[in-house]
This record gives C-alpha cells, sequence and structure tokens, in this order.
C-alpha cells in the first residue's frame, strides 16, 4: 500500500522478548565477562558497576524499555 492510503500512528515500542530483556542481557553478560577477564582493580570495579546498573534497569524496566528510553 502507499503512504497516502495508510493512516500513520506513532506507537511506542517496547524491547522485551521470552523471560529474559533481549535489551539489557547481552549487555550484562559482555559485562560479565569483562569482569571476569579484567586484570586491575580498577577494571574489576567499572565492570561491577556496569553489572549493579543493568541489575537496576532490569528492576526499572521489568515489563520492557520503552523506545524512548533508549538512550
Amino acid at each position: 500500500m502507499t503512504l497516502d492510503k495508510v493512516n500513520a500512528e506513532n506507537y511506542n515500542q517496547y524491547f522485551l522478548d521470552g523471560i529474559t530483556n533481549c535489551f539489557f542481557t547481552p549487555i550484562k553478560d559482555w559485562a560479565i565477562l569483562c569482569e571476569e577477564d579484567a586484570k586491575s582493580k580498577s577494571a574489576i570495579k567499572r565492570y561491577k558497576s556496569i553489572n549493579k546498573k543493568i541489575d537496576n534497569y532490569l528492576i526499572k524496566y521489568k515489563e520492557g524499555i520503552p523506545e524512548d528510553e533508549v538512550q
């Protein structure tokens, strides 16, 4: 169909797939691997901080992260 035949509407999209969060889970997996491979105390601290933030986001966005919050 051409655009003039379709009523354009904006929909808020939420990113959540199955029992895991498809947006945050890959980031958390990456941060866990980086933390395990980190050699310095500052790197370990940085990746622990990222993991803690992701845990908070998983609680906050348990129904999925809205598209306008992705930034």
